[in-house]
């Protein structure tokens, strides 16, 4: 068949620019597909290692992945790793509503409402955002990578209840301290948007006066929060769990954020096998 095929058209070649060609192969997840397979080639070392690639193919279904852990955890960090990784699509709850708020739509008005009068943003409208992003066709056929939704039983029972139940579930474990020190020494300053730690990562001198500390990030706000989070934990994932074909992977992410790209390449082979 190889032999057979014609060879390329070099004028079409010629007019093939790289940044175009690796702008698709990263938009349409072809690099981290090729990757995997690649992966799992190399680990299965078959005779007929192209007959094998062509059933990995026809076998292959998208991934559906969620990050789920405590706040300040590194959730959003390690899902945009894995989806540069494995091809998916990062679906942030966060990134999803403040798009949303930009629209000119009525759930975009009512949104703007609560954020106006200082109120948490209700979960089920949190979870009609995210589940009408997960139909979309490019979640369907890429697979995706969740985080920041659901947080309740109740939230992973209508994820579920969707046909969206994830396949892989990863928890994220990290000590209370540590959460409690990544948050508390928070300094925010609304002017750039830039967040800081008065630990690890200070304001430079002369724009400490400009930093705030952002509303429910007090020490007394972070111990409720945590708390929260653990209370809720076995219901969610026994919720999740409830979609059949489901798998829990613990990850202990006490570490620097320096170590995520270690971490996030070593769970996308993992996960991607």
């Amino acid at each position: 068949a190889f032999a057979s095929a014609p060879d390329p058209d070099p004028t079409m070649l010629a007019t093939m620019r790289g940044d175009m060609v690796s702008r698709y192969a990263e938009k349409q997840g072809v690099t981290a597909l090729l990757r995997q397979i690649l992966q799992k080639v190399l680990m299965d070392r078959p005779e007929d290692p192209v007959g094998h690639m062509i059933k990995m193919l026809e076998e292959w279904k998208p991934r559906t992945v969620i990050v789920i852990g405590p706040p300040a955890a590194g959730k959003k960090t390690l899902t945009d790793i894995l989806s540069r990784r494995l091809g998916l699509e990062m679906v942030s709850a966060g990134d999803l509503v403040n798009g949303y708020l930009t629209l000119d739509t009525q759930q975009a008005l009512d949104m703007k409402n609560i954020v106006d009068k200082g109120l948490d943003m209700p979960q089920d409208m949190i979870g009609d955002v995210v589940i009408e992003r997960l139909k979309e066709q490019d979640c369907v056929d890429k697979g995706w990578v969740l985080e920041g939704w659901p947080s309740t039983a109740e939230d992973a029972a209508k994820l579920v209840d969707a046909g969206l139940g994830p396949a892989i579930a990863l928890l994220l474990e990290v000590p209370d301290n540590t959460i409690e020190d990544r948050i508390s020494f928070r300094l925010y300053n609304p002017g750039t948007g830039r967040l800081y730690n008065m630990q690890t990562d200070p304001p430079p001198l002369g724009e400490s006066r400009h930093c705030v500390v952002r509303a429910g990030e007090s020490t007394k706000e972070v111990l409720a929060r945590i708390e929260k989070y653990h209370e809720q934990l076995p219901a969610l994932l026994a919720a999740l769990a409830e979609s059949g074909d489901f798998k829990e992977m613990r990850i202990n992410v006490d570490c620097s954020l320096d170590d995520f790209e270690a971490l996030g390449a070593r769970l996308a082979r993992m996960i991607g096998v």
